[in-house]
């Protein structure tokens, strides 16, 4: 569900950074604007990294008290969490999207080593936020086995 491919980012960033030292080695400037955009492209990781870490199972899940419960009963724990997750997620996808809608009404700017409106440092919030509910809501409609995800964190 998600659109933006974290590792992918992940190189990117890679080559912004080794490539900015590199020309400030070589007596160069560096690439203008290059650790700005280092910045954003982490911000941007970590948002979308999320939705892909929870459909993979990777996320941290502590599951202490749903672990020693019977079958059924760690199911309907574990759909009541991914329902409060999914109405969370998509509240904060609401509330996103207007603070993206009202950036980029207002015309702000961005005043750094480029210059760029404000909301498109927004526009990750809500469309992550919004991949996060669809794979809550996935899970919900599935209702998995906890005992099939792994846990990071094994207690």
């Amino acid at each position: 569900v998600c659109p933006v491919n974290p590792p992918v980012c992940v190189f990117v960033m890679l080559v912004l950074v080794c490539g900015d030292v590199a020309a400030r080695a070589f007596g160069g400037g560096g690439i203008y604007g290059g650790i700005q955009i280092s910045e954003y492209v982490l911000y941007v990781i970590a948002f979308f990294g999320a939705p892909k870490l929870l459909r993979l199972g990777g996320h941290i899940r502590i599951d202490l008290v749903v672990s020693q419960l019977p079958p059924g009963v760690a199911r309907i724990v574990s759909a009541v969490g991914d329902a409060v997750c999914f109405v969370v997620t998509s509240l904060l996808t609401y509330y996103g999207i207007n603070v993206t809608v009202q950036s980029y009404k207002s015309g702000t700017l961005i005043y750094q080593s480029l210059i760029f409106p404000e909301w498109i440092t927004f526009w990750p919030i809500p469309l992550a936020t919004a991949c996060l509910s669809i794979e809550f809501l996935l899970r919900l409609l599935q209702v998995r086995e906890p005992s099939r995800e792994r846990s990071a964190i094994p207690l």
